[in-house]
């Protein structure tokens, strides 16, 4: 999901510079690359909780979608907090969205999951 992401996110930035690139800036495009982009990131936030409730697996689940969910709504608003004093040129956004798509698939790729409590449930139990 998060190389749709990243795909997406890069047809949208590069949709925007339009003086650089010549892909055609129509309202379709740019309508289809946000709703792409839209689609591939917020799908993929229930997955996440299931792998960070798998990784941490002792940890009840309710402790762990709040800390996950505090640290993402604490990054969104110093986001936020910093485009009050930053808002003549926004292109760097784009570039931003890009680039962390990117990153968390790169994070994605190197993380070795393990599923202990799968584990407890079938081979323990039985």
């Amino acid at each position: 999901m998060f190389a749709g992401a990243s795909l997406a996110a890069t047809w949208f930035t590069l949709t925007c510079l339009t003086r650089l690139t010549h892909l055609p800036s129509t309202q379709a495009t740019l309508y289809t690359s946000c709703i792409l982009v839209g689609i591939f990131i917020n799908s993929s936030v229930p997955i996440f909780l299931e792998l960070f409730i798998e990784t941490v697996y002792p940890v009840p689940e309710g402790i762990t979608c709040g800390v996950v969910t505090f640290l993402s709504n604490l990054f969104t608003g110093l986001l936020l907090f910093c485009l009050t004093f930053y808002f003549t040129e926004l292109s760097w956004l784009n570039w931003c969205l890009t680039g962390s798509c990117i990153f968390s698939l790169l994070l994605l790729l190197f993380f070795r999951e393990s599923y202990d409590r799968l584990y407890l449930d079938v081979f323990v139990s039985v």
